[in-house]
């Protein structure tokens, strides 16, 4: 569903907002500046959004900036407009279903992130994972404001100390 020519004003939130998005994603390396435009179209098609050719929503390198806004808070105004233009119903699951399609449409290839895993792994197993957490948590398929709220305790053991969390974001 295009956007009506009544909704601009919603048109130009929703691509400021996918702006920001963008500029985190070159940010935070999710894509490269290179991979902008493609990422764009994209987000565009996801968000069933008619770009109509503007380049508005395309951020300029000086947009790359660290943003204070966490990924949720900048995928949110998204979710929202997408709930009210009927693209999804406002519920928590259609909001995470849509919210890893647009992140998706924003992080590399699967064969992509194995070579870079297998690359980091040569300098040991710790820079592979780490490189694996930053990347979910970047690209929010680990919702870090959820995993942070999490109860949790840590208990001394002879192996070390054991963490025990409760998973609030996935309680099955």
């Amino acid at each position: 569903m295009a956007l009506a020519p009544e909704s601009d004003i919603a048109a130009g939130e929703s691509l400021a907002a996918l702006a920001e998005l963008l500029a985190y994603a070159v940010q935070s390396g999710l894509i490269e500046h290179t991979d902008v435009c493609w990422a764009r179209n994209r987000l565009l098609d996801v968000l069933d959004v008619a770009g109509e050719g503007s380049t508005s929503g395309t951020p300029t390198p000086s947009a790359y900036r660290p943003s204070n806004e966490s990924v949720d808070e900048l995928l949110a105004p998204l979710l929202t407009d997408a709930a009210e233009r009927g693209l999804i119903e406002d519920t928590p699951g259609q909001r995470d279903l849509l919210d890893a399609e647009i992140m998706g449409a924003i992080t590399a290839r699967p064969s992509e992130v194995i070579s870079e895993f297998h690359r980091n792994y040569r300098a040991g197993p710790e820079v592979a994972t780490d490189a694996i957490n930053r990347l979910c948590i970047a690209n929010n398929y680990i919702h870090k404001e959820r995993t942070d709220a999490n109860p949790h305790w840590r208990h001394p053991s002879r192996y070390g100390d054991l963490e025990i969390t409760i998973n609030g974001a996935k309680p099955e």
